[in-house]
C-alpha cells in the first residue's frame, strides 16, 4: 500500500489572506508557521511546531502540557519542536510521495512559500496532492469541513472550540503594528491550537476515508485547475497604466 500522508497547518499572517490569496500571503515577509499536523495513512498524529524568533520559544508549561497530551491522547504520535521540517515528513515531501488536505492548495501553497525557506521544507509539486474538499464538492457535500463531517455523520467530527483561538493567533494582536500572541503570553491559546490542528487531520482523514477518490479525469480537471491558478495570467503593466490614465 503507498503512503499518504494528512497534513494541516495553523500560519500567522499580517495580511489578509482574503484579499491576498495564497500565494501573496505565503510570500509576505511576515508569514509564519504556527504548528504543522500530519499522519501517515492510519497512524497516529504528529505536531510539527518551529519556535522560528526567539519570542516564538515555548515556555516550560506549554512543553509539559504537550507531552502530558501526547501521553494521554492515543491519537498524537511523535512531537517534533524545531526549526527543520521533521525528517519523516520532509523524506516523503522530497521522494513525491502522495499529501492529502482539506482544500489543499492552501498547505500546498504555503509550504512551498517563505516557510519551505524558513524551516527547510521541501518542495512539492501539484499532483502529489489530493483535495479532500474536492472529493466533496463532487459529491455535494458542504464545502466547510465541520458541515461536511456532520452530514456524513464522520468517526471524527471537526471540534470548533478552538476556532476562536486559531483566529487570534493567526493575526496581528491589534491594528497599530505586527505583535504576536506567543506562547509565553497565551501558553492557553497556543495549546488550544494545537489540539484544534490535531482534530483537523483527524477530521479531513475521515472524511477521505468516507468518500471514494475523484474518477481519473475528475482529478485532471483538479490539477490543471491548480495549474491555471498557479501559473496565473500575463498582464501588460505599462500598457494597463497607459489606459488607465
Amino acid at each position: 500500500m503507498s503512503t499518504k500522508c494528512h497534513i494541516d497547518i495553523e500560519t500567522f499572517g499580517t495580511v489578509d489572506l482574503k484579499k491576498t490569496g495564497s500565494y501573496k500571503y505565503s510570500e509576505h515577509a511576515d508569514t509564519d508557521l504556527l504548528v504543522c499536523c500530519y499522519g501517515f495513512n492510519d497512524g497516529p498524529i504528529n505536531l510539527w511546531i518551529p519556535e522560528g524568533i526567539d519570542s516564538m520559544a515555548l515556555p516550560f508549561e506549554v512543553y509539559e502540557a504537550l507531552y502530558d497530551l501526547q501521553a494521554a491522547d492515543p491519537n498524537i504520535g511523535e512531537i517534533t519542536i524545531k526549526d527543520v521540517c521533521p525528517l519523516d515528513l520532509g523524506e516523503h515531501i522530497a521522494n513525491g510521495h502522495t499529501c492529502a488536505a482539506w482544500n489543499a492548495e492552501f498547505e500546498r501553497v504555503l509550504l512551498n512559500g517563505r516557510i519551505s525557506k524558513l524551516y527547510a521544507v521541501p518542495p512539492s509539486n501539484i499532483r502529489q496532492w489530493e483535495c479532500i474538499a474536492a472529493k466533496a464538492a463532487v459529491h455535494a457535500l458542504p464545502r466547510a469541513l465541520g458541515n461536511a463531517c456532520n452530514v456524513m455523520d464522520t468517526v471524527h467530527k471537526k471540534v470548533e472550540d478552538g476556532r476562536q483561538h486559531m483566529l487570534a493567533l493567526s493575526r496581528p494582536r491589534n491594528k497599530s503594528g505586527v505583535a504576536r500572541w506567543t506562547p509565553a503570553d497565551s501558553p492557553n491559546r497556543f495549546m488550544a491550537l494545537y489540539k484544534y490542528c490535531v482534530n483537523d487531520v483527524l477530521a479531513e482523514r475521515a472524511m477521505d476515508d468516507a468518500l471514494p477518490d475523484l474518477q481519473p479525469s475528475e482529478q485532471e480537471i483538479y490539477f490543471l485547475d491548480q495549474e491555471i491558478n498557479q501559473r496565473g495570467i500575463q498582464l501588460d503593466t505599462h500598457r494597463a497604466i497607459a489606459v488607465r490614465v
